[in-house]
C-alpha cells in the first residue's frame, strides 16, 4: 500500500504550485489495483480500508492513496471499521464437476507434468507424489518446490515447457498458482498436452493458454480437493505405472544433479578475476541452511541452493527484471524476516541503479549480506546484441557502445563505505571466502556488509581491454575551468 502525501494544499490545487502533479492518481493507476485521492478528511478512513483490502485480496497487487495535506489538520468524526469486517479471504474451493473432470484426466495420464508458482505454499509435494509427477516452476518471485526432492526437474531454460530436458512429451500439464508470464510468441505450455490450470487470478485464466480444465480456487483447497479425487481413482495397474514414472523421474534428477556438480570442475576454477559460478558456489557453500537468496543478478545461475520453501532456503526473484530493486528488496525482506539470514546477490550494473538502500541498512543496523557480481559490464545488452543484430557494426567492429562499465573501474566497496556499510573487494575464491567469514561476523554484530566480488567477462565478443567511444570533453575545452 502506498501512501503519497500531497504537499499541495486545497485550497490551492490546481494551480501549478510547488510539487503538484495534476491527477497524479491517475498516473500510478496502470500499475496499481487500486488508485484514490480522498476528496474530504471524513474520507480518509475508508480510502485506507479499501486500499487495504485491494492490495490483501488475491490476486495481491500494489494500492495507491493519497490526499491533500491539510486534510491531516482537520478534526471530523468518521466511522472506522476493524479489518475483519472488511478483509474478504478469498478462500475458495474448485468447482466439483472440473475438479472431476481434472482427476480422471492425471489419473489416466502416461506422463503428466506439474507446473508450480508463487501462489503455492507447502502442499504440492503430496499430490506430485501420489502421481509420481515432475515438478518444475518458470519464472517467479519465490521459489514454489523443495529442488532436492527428487521429482523436481528444473526450470525451463528459455521459459516454455518445450526446453525441458525431461519430460520431453507430457501429455498432461497442470498449473499450480504461476502466473504464466510469457516472453515469447510462444506460450510456455504448447497446444500439445491437456492443460489443467488451477489458481485464483482467474482474469488471466485462457488469455493465452488453451485450458482444458480451469480450476479456479485457492490453490491450497484445490490441492486438497484434487488430491482426495486423485486417490479415490487409483487402480493397482495405475499405481504400478505410478512407481515405474517415479523412478524414471528420479533417475533424471539425480543425473542432473551430478551434471551440475560438474560446474567445479572447470579448468579455470581457481581464476581470478573469478567466473560467476565460482562466486555462486562459494556462497551456495556459505549460506545458512535457512537463509533467503534475493537475486537480481541478470543471468547468472543459482546452483547448489537446493530451495525448500518447506523450512529451508528461500528465494526471492526480481520477477519483473526492473534494475536497481535488489538492495532495496533486501533491506525490505530482513525487516518482514529479522531472525533469517538475508543475502542479496546483485550484478554491477543492477547495483549502481539503486544502491542507496545501504544507507538504510546502516541506520537501522539491518544485518543484510550483499554480493555484487562485477564483471564492470552490462552483459545482458551485449548478449542481447550479438543475437539480434549479429551483422551490425558493433559486432562486426567489436566497438560496442553500451555495456562495458570500466575505464574507470567502479568500486562498489567505496561506494557502500559511502553510505555506512562496511565493505570489501575481493579478486579471488581465497579472497572471498576470507570476506564471507567477515560478512559472517559483522552480521552477527546486527551491521550490514557487502562484498565487491570480481568476475570475468565471458561469452562472445568481449576483449581484455574493452574499446569505449573516443569522446573526451577536457581536451576540446577552449577555455581551460
Amino acid at each position: 500500500v502506498f501512501y503519497s502525501y500531497r504537499t499541495d494544499q486545497t485550497g490551492r490545487a490546481g494551480r501549478d504550485g510547488f510539487e503538484e502533479v495534476a491527477n497524479q492518481e491517475q498516473l500510478v493507476a496502470p500499475l496499481t489495483k487500486y488508485a484514490w485521492l480522498a476528496r474530504r478528511a471524513d474520507m480518509i478512513p475508508e480510502t485506507v480500508r479499501r486500499a487495504f483490502k485491494a492490495a490483501w485480496t488475491p490476486p495481491y497487487g500494489p494500492t495507491y492513496a493519497s490526499w491533500h495535506s491539510d486534510l491531516n489538520d482537520e478534526r471530523v468524526r468518521a466511522e472506522i471499521i476493524t479489518q475483519e469486517k472488511v478483509d474478504p479471504r478469498m478462500r475458495v474451493r474448485p468447482n466439483p464437476a472440473e475438479l472431476e473432470r481434472a482427476a480422471k484426466l492425471l489419473d489416466e495420464a502416461r506422463m503428466p507434468l506439474m507446473l508450480v508458482g508463487d501462489e503455492v505454499y507447502h502442499a504440492t509435494v503430496n499430490l506430485a507424489e501420489l502421481l509420481g509427477m515432475p515438478v518444475t516452476q518458470a519464472r517467479q518471485i519465490f521459489a514454489s518446490f523443495p529442488e532436492a526432492h527428487p521429482l523436481w526437474v528444473g526450470s525451463p531454460p528459455a521459459a516454455r515447457l518445450a526446453t525441458l530436458d525431461f519430460p520431453r512429451n507430457p501429455d498432461v500439464v497442470i498449473n499450480v498458482g504461476n502466473k504464466l508470464q510469457h516472453n515469447s510468441s510462444a506460450p510456455i505450455v504448447g497446444r500439445g498436452p491437456k492443460f489443467i490450470d488451477m489458481r485464483i487470478d482467474s482474469w488471466s485464466m485462457g488469455n493465452v493458454m488453451s485450458t482444458e480444465v480451469p480450476l479456479v480456487a485457492d490453490v491450497a483447497y484445490g490441492l486438497d480437493d484434487l488430491t482426495a479425487a486423485v486417490a479415490q481413482l487409483l487402480s493397482d495397474s495405475t499405481r504400478k505405472r505410478i512407481r515405474e514414472r517415479s523412478e524414471e523421474v528420479r533417475r533424471f534428477h539425480d543425473k542432473a544433479a551430478a551434471l551440475r556438480a560438474l560446474v567445479a570442475r572447470n579448468p579455470e576454477w581457481e581464476r581470478s578475476p573469478m567466473l560467476a559460478d565460482r562466486v555462486t558456489w562459494e556462497l551456495a557453500q556459505f549460506a545458512d541452511r535457512d537463509a533467503i537468496i534475493v537475486h537480481e543478478a541478470g543471468s547468472v545461475n543459482l546452483h547448489g541452493f537446493d530451495f525448500n520453501p518447506d523450512g529451508g532456503r528461500e528465494l526471492f526473484f526480481y520477477y519483473g527484471a526492473h534494475l536497481g530493486s535488489g538492495v532495496g528488496t533486501a533491506a525490505g525482506v530482513k525487516l518482514a524476516r529479522p531472525k533469517r539470514q538475508v543475502i542479496c546477490l546483485v550484478g554491477d550494473g543492477s547495483f549502481v541503479f539503486g544502491p542507496t538502500a545501504l544507507w538504510n541498512m546502516a541506520r537501522l543496523e539491518l544485518p543484510v549480506i550483499t554480493v555484487v557480481y562485477n564483471n564492470h559490464a552490462y552483459g545482458g545488452p551485449h548478449s542481447r546484441v550479438i543475437e539480434k543484430v549479429p551483422s551490425g557494426r558493433m559486432v562486426q567492429t567489436g566497438h560496442f557502445f553500451h555495456d562495458y562499465l570500466g575505464n574507470p573501474d567502479m568500486n562498489m566497496a567505496w561506494i557502500a563505505k559511502g553510505f555506512g556499510v562496511e565493505a570489501e573487494v575481493a579478486q579471488s575464491p581465497e579472497q572471498l571466502k576470507a570476506a564471507l567469514e567477515r560478512a559472517r561476523k559483522a552480521t552477527v554484530d546486527g551491521k550490514p556488509y557487502l562484498i565487491d566480488a570480481q568476475v570475468a567477462r565471458m561469452g562472445v565478443a568481449w576483449a581484455d581491454k574493452p574499446w569505449t567511444p573516443p569522446i573526451r570533453i577536457a581536451p576540446e575545452r577552449a577555455r581551460k575551468v
